[in-house]
């Protein structure tokens, strides 16, 4: 979509973030509003970074280790595996001699969902699984994120995959609450 504004030409993307370096304001979580009156919702955007948010995340005080185990437990309670483990850290330390600190990528999936998906979009498989990270910012201090998967399908145009999504959203969202 092309606006034409005191003659100089603005092209807006409401699906990638460079709609955020052309607003005026976020007036609330979602709600922009342009100089020129247009208001439009974005469920994506951060009002205070001013970020499209592509992540659930929450800091919590605990080892990492601990972290780990936690974070592997309450994917298992909301039924998705962990198909890959990454340590990043060692992989760094092993291809490129540098020390990162400590940060893993587990690859979680849940079945049910994935094969929904994959009924839905042959080849939401380039998006799956779902990536959640934990990595120690400080002593005893560990972040933990996950994909949001509502974000993630907007880059894909099929309306039967945002049930789905908002599912596993809520999914993902109480693995991180309940650490």
């Amino acid at each position: 979509m092309q606006k034409e504004k005191r003659g100089i030409e603005e092209k807006f993307c409401f699906t990638e973030i460079r709609l955020l370096d052309i607003f005026d304001t976020i007036l609330a979580p979602g709600i922009i509003k342009f100089s020129w009156g247009l208001f439009i919702v974005c469920k994506f955007c951060n009002p205070v970074t001013k970020k499209m948010e592509y992540y659930i995340n929450k800091i919590i005080k605990s080892s990492f280790d601990d972290a780990v185990k936690l974070v592997k437990e309450s994917l298992n309670n909301e039924g998705f595996g962990v198909l890959t483990e990454i340590d990043i850290h060692e992989k760094l330390k092993e291809k490129l001699y540098l020390d990162f600190r400590k940060y893993k990528i587990l690859g979680a999936c849940n079945p049910a969902f994935a094969y929904q998906a994959l009924q839905q979009e042959n080849k939401i498989g380039t998006m799956l699984p779902c990536n959640v990270i934990i990595q120690e910012l400080g002593s005893n201090e560990i972040e933990i994120a996950a994909v949001d998967p509502v974000a993630s399908m907007q880059a894909v145009k099929n309306q039967e995959l945002e049930g789905i999504a908002n599912e596993v959203k809520e999914k993902l969202s109480r693995v991180i609450n309940s650490i």
